[in-house]
């Protein structure tokens, strides 16, 4: 089996990208990620010392990357000699600096008070699967490319709290996907289909309490931002794809209360989706 090439492109920030695990049966492949010469200067990756350069030798295994601007690193999943094994999971984890209190918060995990985070993974056209963390660019404005498929997830916080989410296949034969909950992928990989619509909502007890943040950019159109526990976001003529997707979620000021802003008729449509099917995603850079 021949190896495989993907694209991670993010802000400028402190990352975490870890070898999970091997998806495929078989001795597990290698992990090579590489800077491209155009962003030499802004980025730089710190591997283990027991590894080479830029390697992930097996799962479990992590680098560390440090990105001044907005920059991207190609990441090529290489079997080992006689396997034809050439799957594996990896996670972009963001690390943020506290400047108050001078410690490290992981972009996973707890912290006391903090809020939920939501993180995404989208199957980016001609770039594979790509996992992104809150309020952080899938594509976007630096990098735009057709999103094809996604599957969002509640990263930590209140248990009472969940969402679910839909997007609009742009093709003859495509209309809405059905509501899916997190960690389900719903659209397409590989087949050509971008999307050109997308909704989310809050669900479950706590849902009154946060509101969703959702920027989205459509080709040829401005970028677009709305806020609620519920919210639409569409091509202007329902054929542009979506080549940009920024997902955050925030507690309200006023805890219990309300914090949609979508009308009535809005929230009436969102609940009366077209039939379509659902595909739980594997979260995987490799595709």
């Amino acid at each position: 089996m021949s190896e495989r090439e993907s694209v991670i492109n993010f802000p400028a920030g402190f990352y975490l990208l870890r070898y999970k695990r091997s998806v495929g049966t078989g001795e597990h492949p290698t992990i090579e990620v590489r800077v491209p010469p155009e962003h030499a200067r802004s980025i730089i990756l710190v591997s283990s010392p027991f590894e080479d350069p830029g390697i992930i030798g097996r799962p479990g295994g992590c680098l560390v990357i440090r990105a001044e601007h907005v920059g991207e690193v190609r990441v090529i999943v290489r079997p080992r000699a006689g396997s034809r094994n050439g799957e594996a999971e990896l996670e972009l984890e963001p690390l943020a600096h506290d400047s108050t209190t001078g410690s490290i918060q992981h972009g996973r995990g707890s912290k006391a008070g903090g809020d939920p985070e939501i993180s995404v993974l989208g199957h980016v056209s001609r770039r594979g699967d790509i996992t992104v963390g809150s309020d952080i660019w899938l594509a976007g404005p630096d990098a735009p490319a057709p999103i094809e498929g996604i599957a969002l997830q509640l990263q930590r916080g209140d248990n009472d709290l969940s969402l679910e989410y839909q997007v609009l296949i742009g093709d003859s034969k495509g209309g809405w996907t059905p509501w899916a909950g997190q960690t389900n992928f719903v659209g397409t990989r590989g087949m050509h289909k971008p999307i050109v619509g997308f909704r989310v909502r809050l669900t479950g007890q706590s849902s009154r309490d946060y509101t969703l943040n959702v920027s989205g950019l459509f080709l040829g159109a401005n970028i677009e931002t709305k806020q609620g526990s519920a919210v639409e976001l569409l091509s202007p003529a329902e054929i542009d794809p979506l080549v940009g997707l920024k997902v955050s979620l925030a507690a309200n000021p006023q805890m219990g209360a309300s914090a949609t802003n979508q009308p009535r008729s809005q929230e009436k449509r969102l609940q009366q989706p077209r039939a379509d099917r659902v595909r739980v995603f594997r979260s995987s850079l490799s595709r």
